[in-house]
């Protein structure tokens, strides 16, 4: 039996800024985004999912997902079509914008809210 990568499976992955990775720039994909590293720029998009990993760090001026898990730190303008989960342990500082906004007990957001 040969080995060998499976593309359907690293394309549903999506994209992933590992700990101790640190990404500048612009950042646009349609799959999920999930970041264990830092992640900094103008502009991050994702059509999917972005989930920010407990020592994971994003910071942005303009941050358009279709919705977002946060665990650890994000500093920005978040705008989601469906929902943002800001849990335990979280950092959110700036603007959350979202239909559904989910703030765990523990999680810190300093943050103007809207729909």
């Amino acid at each position: 039996m040969a080995v060998g990568r499976n593309e359907d499976a690293a394309d549903a992955a999506g994209t992933l800024i590992g700990a101790g990775a640190l990404f500048e720039g612009t950042l646009e994909t349609e799959r999920d985004l999930s970041v264990d590293g830092m992640l900094r720029g103008a502009r991050v998009k994702t059509q999917g999912v972005l989930v920010v990993g407990p020592e994971g760090r994003v910071e942005a001026a303009d941050i358009e997902v279709g919705e977002a898990t946060i665990r650890g730190r994000l500093s920005g303008r978040l705008s989601a079509r469906r929902c943002v989960r800001i849990e335990a342990g979280a950092h959110v500082s700036g603007a959350v914008i979202a239909p559904r906004l989910v703030l765990h007990e523990g999680a810190i957001c300093r943050a103007d809210k809207s729909a």
